[in-house]
């Protein structure tokens, strides 16, 4: 099985034990993790981990951040499974749900998201349904 692990900012420490440690797990029973991050260091997470390039340098990082050539590029390799990790409106659940439904990927994503405020989450449920659905 093969794991494409999306993260907007890889962490050391604390903050980062969660995908760490799932990372590392997955891979000790046979999994295949590839983990793809917008920022910081994740290249402890995994064996195949690497950072996302930014489209020619040029743009403002926030802007880059929302096209990034690495995320269209991984998505649409041959995974069983893309896990998206951050809060609902980061960048990287938004694009590679954008991008999943432009290039019609059937690739199944779930999300576990590391930022929780109920009224935002409240505001995006139908939206988030609508737009995990196949």
């Amino acid at each position: 099985m093969r794991v494409l692990v999306l993260t907007g900012h890889a962490l050391k420490g604390v903050k980062g034990e969660y995908e760490y440690n799932l990372c590392k797990h997955l891979e000790e029973k046979g999994i295949e993790i590839h983990d793809l991050a917008l920022y910081g260091d994740n290249s402890h997470y995994c064996k195949n981990a690497k950072m996302a390039k930014r489209p020619f340098g040029i743009l403002p990082a926030k802007i880059g951040d929302m096209f990034s050539p690495s995320i269209i590029s991984e998505i649409q390799k041959k995974y069983d499974i893309i896990h998206l990790h951050g809060a609902f409106w980061s960048f990287i659940p938004l694009q590679a749900i954008i991008w999943k439904k432009i290039l019609h990927i059937k690739t199944p994503m779930i999300m576990t998201t590391h930022a929780y405020i109920p009224e935002k989450q409240k505001m995006l449920i139908p939206a988030l349904k609508e737009a995990f659905r196949n």
